[in-house]
């Protein structure tokens, strides 16, 4: 596990969008892209398989919606009393006090805690299974379908080594 500050964390974020391969999972209250946030985010969202947006409910603006809704590879979900702030691709997690917004990286000051898969399984899962609780708080197990994710890491690193 590495302690990540504001800086940092904006970096990781790319980092993590970057190299996603399989799935990306987006745990934000609040989700008001920057234009260069919103590019990295659209090459991400092309190339991987699965993506799940988990905002607090109220707090996604129309034309955020309107534009996430363009990929058909997102699936959205809306959390009443949403706090956590996760970022997640097949191999590494950033737990963060940041949303992703532009407001957040440059006018305060953020702290979090970096996982890699590999070296933190363990913790990751664990996490992992906690997002899947949020999401069960308001929708069907059937309906979201996380449980794909929680179990696919394992299934992708063993899939990038032939």
């Amino acid at each position: 596990m590495k302690i990540l500050g504001t800086t940092e964390i904006s970096c990781e974020i790319e980092n993590l969008l970057d190299t996603a391969k399989k799935f990306l999972v987006l745990v934000t209250p609040q989700l008001k892209l920057n234009q260069t946030l919103k590019s990295k985010l659209a090459d991400a969202f092309r190339r991987v398989e699965q993506v799940y947006i988990v905002h607090r409910e109220n707090e996604l603006h129309v034309h955020e919606a309107n534009w996430l809704q363009s990929f058909d590879n997102i699936k959205v979900f809306s959390i009443k009393k949403l706090n956590s702030k996760t970022y997640v691709n097949e191999s590494v997690m950033l737990i963060t006090s940041m949303n992703l917004y532009k407001y957040s990286q440059i006018n305060t000051h953020e702290i979090g805690a970096q996982l890699d898969y590999e070296q933190n399984t363990t913790a990751y899962k664990d996490a992992l299974n906690e997002i899947r609780i949020i999401l069960e708080s308001q929708y069907s197990k059937s309906y979201h379908q996380f449980d794909d994710i929680i179990e696919r890491p394992e299934n992708y690193a063993m899939s990038d080594s032939f």
